[in-house]
């Protein structure tokens, strides 16, 4: 492996490490509110 190999290894495993701290605190929160996803009619909302 070289250095470019490596650095785009490292950049998948941080943008995995962000996606998964993303989804652990939006459950945390209690799902969405109003976010562009669902338009605010999902279950998590209750509307």
């Amino acid at each position: 492996m070289n250095i470019w190999d490596i650095l785009i290894c490292a950049a998948l495993a941080l943008a995995l490490a962000f996606a998964i701290v993303s989804c652990v605190r939006r459950k945390k929160r209690g799902g969405c509110c109003g976010c562009e996803e669902c338009s605010g009619f999902c279950q998590n909302c209750k509307k």
